[in-house]
This record gives structure tokens, C-alpha cells and sequence, in this order.
């Protein structure tokens, strides 16, 4: 049987949004005698994306996911196969092995939400990427869903989430006050709660600093280089 539209749609949309964010996405990746519905290539891990529309083939597109080699998989699911409580139970059983075996697999996503909110790729679902990818590099980007801006990142060993780390904004070099810089620590977990940070910028010659030490009120203290990274931004 044949893929239905909405499989279809389903996938060219993530290879779209994959590409877009990413840059390297193909749709029908020929692995050991089947088509993989979209693979990836994101920080040097190889992510697949399947797609489980039609219930008479959910086994087998279980058994492609389950015996794929990749770092990160992901799965969605129409609503007939979500609201099949015997396969569920056996994907997740399946997603346990995956995870012993140190890859990383999503929950059965809903596959209607990618059909019928625009805004659930650019927001849950690309940071649902970002936390399985963060789950097999160590770090995971968090990224505004409006327009994409970098906000951050978190930093994992394994599954444990270790710290969080948010973008600094630092005032023009003629505001910089003698004893450090005033700045907004982000805390980036459910609603964005403003906590004050305080920076101490070691300065360069020309008077801009070209690095910063801050201790958040979460009690992490950490050193960045401006000129390595960019989520630092000058007002």
C-alpha cells in the first residue's frame, strides 16, 4: 500500500523545516532493502524521522525505526495508530532497547499537529529535536520560534540536564560601568523568567571586553569568549 497524502505532506514538511534549520535533509533514504521516510545530518549525528500513518503498517515502519542505526530517531503517528493501545505499547517497549543502545527516540508524536498548526514545528518540535540531540552531544540550542534567533543552550551528560545557559545582552562599551556589566540571565525552562546575572568582562585593548565571567542565580558560574560565540548581542 502506497503512502497517503497526509504521510506525504507530513514528510516533505519536515524535510523542508530540517533543511531550513540544518541544512542536510533526504526523503526516501534507501537503508538495507527499505525507504527511511527522511534522514538528517545534524553536529555529525545521523537523525531519522518515520512516519506511522497507515495502522496495516505500523509494525513494519516499527521495524525500520527499530533497526535503523541512527543517533536520534523520531517517530509520528496518525491518530488511528496513537489511538492503538497494543502497538503504542509495543513502540514504546521498542523505544526502551533503542535507549539502552544509547540512541536517542522520541515519543509517538501526533501527527495531526503537523498537518494543522503551523507553529508546532518552528516551536516544540524543533526543540524536541534540539533536546535528543542534546541527549547524544551534550548540548541542546534553544532558539526563538519567531524568528529563529539562538536564546541559549542547555548541557546534558547522558539524559541529566547538567545546566542551562542563556543569552547575555551587554550594553554599549561607554555604559559599561568600572566594577562589571549589568545584564538579563534568562532562565529557560517553561515561561522565560527574567533574573538579574552580574558580568565581569576582562577588557581588550580597545576597551570592549573579549571575555565574560557571570554567576547566574542559579549559581553557575561560567566563562565565554565573545568572538566564539553568538549569543551575545550588543544594544
Amino acid at each position: 500500500m502506497g503512502e497517503t497524502d497526509q504521510h506525504k505532506e507530513i514528510k516533505n514538511r519536515i524535510a523542508s523545516k530540517i533543511k531550513e534549520w540544518y541544512s542536510l535533509a533526504i526523503t526516501e533514504y534507501p537503508d538495507a532493502g527499505h525507504e527511511d521516510d527522511v534522514i538528517a545530518v545534524v553536529r555529525g549525528k545521523k537523525i531519522l524521522f518515520e512516519v506511522i500513518w497507515t495502522p496495516r503498517n505500523a509494525d513494519r515502519d516499527l521495524a525500520i525505526i527499530a533497526s535503523s542505526s541512527a543517533a536520534v530517531k523520531v517517530a509520528i503517528a496518525s491518530p488511528k495508530v496513537l489511538s492503538n493501545d497494543d502497538f503504542v505499547r509495543r513502540y514504546n517497549k521498542a523505544r526502551v532497547e533503542m535507549d539502552s543502545n544509547n540512541q536517542r527516540t522520541s515519543e509517538l508524536l501526533d501527527g495531526s499537529l503537523f498537518l494543522s498548526n503551523g507553529g508546532y514545528l518552528q516551536g516544540d518540535f524543533r526543540q524536541l529535536i534540539e533536546k535528543l540531540l542534546g541527549q547524544v552531544t551534550g548540548i541542546s540550542m534553544v532558539f526563538d520560534p519567531k524568528n529563529s534567533q539562538l536564546l541559549g543552550w542547555y548541557e546534558y551528560e547522558g539524559t541529566k540536564l547538567l545546566r542551562k545557559v542563556a543569552r547575555i545582552e551587554l550594553w554599549n562599551n561607554e555604559d559599561l560601568p568600572a566594577d562589571g556589566v549589568n545584564a538579563l540571565l534568562e532562565v529557560l525552562e517553561g515561561p522565560v523568567v527574567p533574573r538579574p546575572a552580574k558580568l565581569h568582562p576582562a577588557y581588550t585593548r580597545n576597551g570592549l571586553p573579549s571575555q565574560i565571567h557571570f554567576e547566574s542565580s542559579l549559581g553557575v558560574t561560567r566563562s565565554l569568549t565573545l568572538s566564539s560565540h553568538n549569543i551575545l548581542k550588543q544594544r
